[in-house]
Parts: structure tokens; sequence; C-alpha cells
């Protein structure tokens, strides 16, 4: 009984080493396309609403299982043209960091608002934040935060979230929070539809 024990805590280990391993690939490959700008974008309607809306029910369990909620202010205006599958990792990178960081008990706020021309969504959370300096190199590849656990995450989820908005021509941004935590912001074109 104690070795089939041993066995499958070995087992559990390396299935997730490789679990590990296949997200370090899979975000090299994404980083290393959005990098040489190799493939086309697709042009689609993307309603940020329900992008994100979706995207926050996928994660619920994440953020139960931290012992945090998300919220979800939408703005029916909130829409672009872009890649939705590639709008959803990105914003999906930055959500899951906010679950990770945020404390217990304490909610991820994504806002969702239209401003003249363009689209802003703000996810923010109630974590220990990062040094003021580090607000910037924070969305550079394999940068990680003083203190931060290595075995977490490649490196590259906030980098390749700041690739993917800047491809479609918006552009990232955080901010530490008064009261504790950060705020990313990121801003797109918004769609001109007739």
């Amino acid at each position: 009984a104690e070795r089939a024990t041993i066995e499958a805590v070995t087992v559990a280990r390396i299935e997730a080493e490789i679990r590990r391993i296949d997200q370090v690939i899979r975000d090299h490959l994404t980083y290393s396309r959005l990098d040489s700008n190799s493939a086309p974008l697709q042009q689609r309607i993307v309603r940020l609403g329900e992008l994100l809306t979706t995207l926050a029910r996928d994660e619920e369990l994440e953020a139960a299982a931290r012992h945090c909620r998300i919220t979800l202010e939408p703005a029916d205006a909130a829409t672009v043209i872009g890649d939705p599958e590639l709008l959803r990792s990105g914003f999906e990178n930055i959500l899951r960091n906010a679950i990770r960081h945020t404390m217990p008990n304490t909610e991820v706020a994504i806002v969702i608002a239209r401003r003249d021309e363009r689209c802003e969504v703000s996810i923010s959370d109630r974590g220990a934040g990062v040094p003021s300096g580090f607000l910037t190199a924070m969305f550079d590849p394999y940068v990680r935060a003083p203190g931060a656990n290595p075995g977490t995450g490649t490196g590259l989820g906030l980098a390749i979230a700041r690739r993917i908005f800047q491809a479609h021509r918006g552009d990232i941004a955080a901010q530490l929070r008064d009261g504790g935590g950060l705020t990313v912001r990121v801003w797109l074109p918004a769609a001109e539809l007739r």
C-alpha cells in the first residue's frame, strides 16, 4: 500500500511537470509568433462584454479555489475589431495573474468602458502589488516581480498580453491601487459599426 502511494505521488509530480513544460512551450510559441508578426490577425467583430463575461465564468472555479470572487461591469458599446482567440488569451493572462495574487476574501474586478474612440478594460486585484519601479518592466519577457515564486508561470504571460494588445493597435499599463493591489488597464481602438 505504501509503495502504491509513493507511485501515485510520483505520477502526480510527473504529470504536473509535463503540464508546466507544455505551458512553457505554448507560451514560447505564442510569443515567437507575435514577435515575428508571422501570422495575420483575424479581423472579426469582438464584443468585449461577451468575451470577458465568458472568460470570467470560465475562471470562477480557479477564483473560488483561491477564496476570491470575480466581478464584472460590462459596457454594451465596447466593441473592437480583432482576433477573438488572441484577445481572450491576452485578457486571460491578466485575469489569471490577478486571481493568483489577490488576497483571500477579496474580489478581482473587471470594468469595461467605451471612451470616445477607444475601449478600456481594467482588471484590478487586492494583492501585494509590485514596487513602483516595476510597473513597466512587468510586461517585459522573463521578468518576475521581486519575491515571486519561480515555480509559477513562465515569465511570458504579461509580455504575451502586451504583444497581443499592441498588435491590435492598443496597449497595456499597470498602476498601484489605493488600499493595496494592482490595476492592469488595456485600451483598444473602438470599432466603428454602422
